[in-house]
């Protein structure tokens, strides 16, 4: 519960310190009006506002320094482009609007795991990128409150007290180059290694850092030049402590917070001038970059669908659709307040005159107060876009279209009517994208996005007191109807948006809590069983054991079968049923455990559905192989070490007691312990009930069992069928392959189309990336492995029958490591027991 409480808190904090920015804001303006701001921003010097666009191309172009320098650590080579694009992309997306409102993990791993990184080398990608944007903020940082602290004016921190921190920021930059120049070993914790980077690369990561931190800061201090008397590297201090505090608000982008700070360490400067100031300099080293990510991710999107650049599409399109709907959603939550902040202030210019001269004035009312609730709207279905529902992309769809005419009505802001055109131009492509057939009243909404619109909300409810000197936007000029009476129209917008957000603020209360599944009676298993007679997999199955919760769809034709281990809850493969229905039940098993505090893990997911977990934010291991023999072009061939072997092969559809308790005895023999009556969840168990649901395979010498296997069918024509519980003698695997041998012909004649094996474990993988996992994972965690002494042993038998093998991962959030995930896994099969159930918080 506590860190459920931390996590809602920090966008609250976030929120309070936007009121007190704008408090400031306000208190520092006095009675400038919105008037006096814009007429300096629309006086700014061209020249001027041309060399910061230039200084802000320089800042990205250092910034895409940040993910070549961590390539060049971890000895990968990609594309120049390629990374440059990456980067430029990541770091246009965090800082306007921040990873976490709108994916669960770092939007890298979209492009680097689609260009062969694993997760965790795009952990330490990342993790290098981060230190190096700490060095340089020390070096800087550092190097100014060392040599001049007195460019800031006074604050609760006494002058004593700062060069003392400048001394401990260089201390630690410079502790990190000692440690890397003395030690050559990796750095380690526990089981966990760090590889450190060379020193003569630590130097480079020094210094692009701090040029990083002094050309954006250059920006803005380009844009004030003349106004201000402080000299760069002293308004580096000043800089640096606006973008702690912006850092620090997780505001996206800092929206008010890196200005309210700014304005009050520069008091000497006139705040109406300041401020407009800063309206560039948010324009032009935020915004501007940001659209043109999402118009070159449109484009992208456009060059996919053509059909002309199909060799384009199948290399683009491993990273685009995940990568796409983040933005759009980024971009339609930004459009929507846009909108919203151009109800809240008057018409520039003599465009109203215009407008009022061709206009009905109640067609300009209306259309001012339609526009207010399509900024509103847009904004709620923002939440949508980023969930990929499909019902939200069409209505976006339809405000955009309808906000362009009413940007016309309103006004004539051709502007936003641009920008609502380009828009919905990147959109329009990119329909396959939304494929989840699910309303958005069902969709959570997180803190961060209940705080994110609020603080829009509240911007342009801000905008409307200082738009108007203060006096004129009041209750009691409400029901003024006139053409130049635009405090009163904005006032009515603002009501109308307020009501849009808490309408559907209780519609959303309204919504039933989603219950979580206890474990399976007899009505959920009977229901999975119909599910699983209608799909092609035999593994489906495994839900028959009662050991998982099953969750089902509200038409109860797919669900997903799932345990609980400590904070993991673990699916064990795709939900299972109506291929449409798996994407949303996948969603809706992230969102319940995550909602509840938990780690939702998926695990032997295969490739169909790789996209939608890396939709939700997941990063991907690869765990093994499914090894598959395709009968209708296996050989039938039996090999001539086995062909002479005296084995009698039956099937029996029947398990009678004096069979089944010899078969557990046997099976307990054979692996020299007990161990198979307490394994479960991705391996079936010596359970009765679960065994008498399918025909039984035996291989029998002298009328004695040789070797046996559970034979689980999968439906749908029979398609495909897989075993579970395969058992033989330590020192007979002869007996194993020729009962798979034998297996194999008898679903040919059957009918079936393939045999599936089961798991061949990735055994560099799992090496890779989990040293404790490789030593305690062992066979238990691949179904049809318990009777082999070892991964090697059981991969290079698997290996030998040349399947076609198909890759399994798991599925699982970027900040928790594949160990911790993986363990809860290996924790659960060699625990499990039928009908336990998951127990719930």
């Amino acid at each position: 519960m506590k860190k459920i409480k931390l996590r809602h808190l920090s966008p609250m904090i976030g929120l309070a310190l936007f009121l007190l920015a704008l408090f400031i804001l306000n208190r520092a303006l006095g009675e400038s009006s919105y008037r006096d701001i814009f007429r300096h921003v629309s006086e700014f010097p061209p020249a001027r506002i041309a060399g910061a666009i230039a200084l802000t191309a320089a800042s990205y172009l250092i910034l895409t320094c940040y993910d070549h320098l961590a390539l060049q650590y971890l000895q990968k080579r990609i594309g120049r482009v390629r990374v440059s694009l990456a980067s430029f992309i990541s770091y246009c997306f965090s800082r306007n609007l921040g990873f976490a409102l709108l994916t669960g993990g770092s939007i890298r791993y979209r492009f680097y795991s689609a260009w062969g990184l694993s997760a965790e080398e795009i952990a330490r990608l990342i993790t290098f990128a981060a230190m190096t944007f700490l060095l340089g903020f020390l070096t800087i940082g550092g190097s100014i409150l060392l040599v001049s602290p007195a460019a800031l004016p006074a604050t609760p921190l006494t002058f004593w007290a700062v060069k003392p921190l400048g001394l401990l920021a260089l201390f630690l930059a410079g502790g990190y180059l000692l440690f890397v120049f003395v030690r050559r070993q990796p750095f380690r914790i526990r089981s966990w290694q760090l590889k450190l980077p060379s020193f003569s690369l630590s130097l480079i990561q020094l210094f692009v850092g701090s040029l990083d931190w002094v050309i954006k800061a250059s920006v803005l201090y380009y844009l004030l030049s003349g106004t201000i008397p402080l000299s760069l590297f002293a308004f580096l201090e000043i800089y640096l402590v606006a973008q702690i505090a912006a850092t620090i608000s997780h505001v996206p982008g800092g929206l008010g917070v890196f200005e309210s700070v700014v304005v009050l360490l520069l008091p000497e400067l006139a705040a109406t001038d300041l401020m407009a100031t800063l309206l560039v300099h948010r324009g032009i080293y935020y915004l501007l970059p940001f659209a043109s990510a999402v118009l070159l991710l449109g484009g992208l999107e456009a060059l996919q669908q053509a059909r002309t650049f199909r060799r384009a599409k199948d290399h683009l399109g491993q990273w685009l659709s995940g990568l796409a709907p983040p933005v759009f959603a980024g971009a339609v939550l930004f459009t929507g307040a846009i909108l919203l902040f151009s109800c809240a202030t008057p018409t520039m210019g003599d465009r109203l005159e215009w407008v009022g001269g061709s206009i009905a004035l109640p067609l300009i009312e209306l259309s001012h107060f339609l526009l207010a609730l399509s900024g509103a709207g847009l904004m709620i279905l923002a939440r949508g876009l980023q969930r990929r529902l499909r019902s939200a992309y069409m209505a976006t769809l339809v405000l955009l279209s309808f906000s362009i005419a009413l940007t016309l009505l309103k006004g004539m802001t051709f502007e936003q009517a641009i920008l609502l055109v380009l828009i919905l131009s990147a959109l329009i492509p990119s329909q396959s994208l939304f494929y989840r057939d699910v309303t958005l009243r069902e969709e959570p909404f997180s803190a961060g996005w209940v705080s994110v619109i609020a603080i829009a909300f509240g911007s342009a409810l801000w905008l409307v007191w200082i738009s108007y000197d203060h006096q004129d936007a009041t209750l009691g000029s409400w029901w003024s109807f006139a053409l130049y009476d635009e405090a009163p129209r904005s006032l009515r917008a603002m009501s109308g948006a307020a009501v849009v957000l808490l309408s559907f603020s209780v519609l959303k209360l309204r919504q039933p809590k989603l219950a979580v599944p206890d474990h399976p009676d007899a009505h959920a298993l009977a229901t999975a069983q119909h599910i699983i007679d209608l799909q092609p997999y035999g593994a489906a199955n495994l839900a028959m054991l009662g050991d998982k919760a099953l969750l089902f769809t509200e038409t109860e034709d797919a669900f997903l079968m799932f345990a609980h281990e400590g904070r993991y809850w673990v699916a064990l493969g795709d939900p299972v049923g109506i291929r449409q229905h798996i994407p949303n039940l996948a969603w809706c098993f992230n969102d319940m455990s995550g909602g509840r505090g938990n780690v939702p893990v998926f695990y032997l997911v295969g490739e169909d559905f790789l996209s939608v977990y890396l939709d939700m934010g997941l990063a991907l291991v690869k765990i093994g192989n499914e090894a598959i023999i395709p009968l209708k072009t296996w050989s039938g061939k039996m090999p001539e070490k086995i062909k002479t072997q005296a084995y009698r092969f039956e099937v029996l559809e029947h398990l009678d007691d004096e069979r089944f308790a010899t078969l557990k005895r046997l099976g307990a023999q054979w692996a020299q312990s007990e161990r198979d009556g307490d394994c479960g969840f991705s391996q079936g168990c010596f359970d009765r009930s679960y065994m008498e649901r399918f025909a039984l395979a035996v291989l029998l010498a002298d009328d004695e069992p040789a070797a046996f296997a559970l034979i689980l069918p999968g439906g749908a024509g029979q398609e495909e069928f897989t075993i579970d519980l395969l058992h033989f003698p330590p020192h007979n695997r002869d007996a194993a392959e020729y009962l798979l041998h034998c297996l194999a012909a008898w679903g040919r004649d059957q009918g079936f189309g393939y045999f599936n094996l089961g798991i061949i474990p990735a055994l560099e993988d799992i090496r890779l990336q989990s040293p404790v996992l490789w030593q305690s994972l062992g066979t238990s965690a691949f179904r049809n492995g318990a009777s082999f002494s070892s991964l090697q042993e059981m991969q290079a038998y698997f290996e030998s029958l040349q399947p076609v093998k198909k890759p399994r991962y798991v599925a699982f959030p970027g900040e928790v490591s594949a160990a911790g995930a993986l363990d809860a896994v290996a924790t659960l099969i060699q625990t499990s027991r039928p009908h336990s159930g998951p127990r719930h918080t």
